[in-house]
């Protein structure tokens, strides 16, 4: 069976994958406990997900798929590019400026 490395340990895009990919062995991050935690500090989430395909690509070298998304808001302004935040910072951030406007 093909085997193929989900550069993520996102347990919900984990599944997806794996549907979207059957016949394939799929693994994630989750399999490679001893990779080190890979700084995704890119301006664009295309450079964040090329960071994580191409740093678990050179540690692991196989076929690696990554992605990157997330939500962009125009009036929370950021001057170094992407930042990552989880749900409840989501959360955190818009509600003021849901509020506001």
């Amino acid at each position: 069976m093909k085997e193929i490395v989900i550069a993520t340990e996102n347990k919900g895009k984990i599944a997806e994958f794996k549907q979207l990919l059957k016949g394939w062995e799929v693994r994630s991050l989750l399999d490679y406990p001893q990779i080190p935690e890979i700084i995704e500090n890119g301006e664009t989430f295309a450079e964040n997900a090329a960071i994580k395909a191409e740093t678990l690509a050179n540690h692991l070298n196989c076929i690696v798929i990554a992605d990157d998304s997330g939500l962009e808001v125009d009036a929370y302004k950021v001057d170094q590019g992407c930042i990552q935040l989880g749900m409840q910072a989501i959360v955190k951030v818009t509600r003021p400026i849901c509020e506001k406007y």
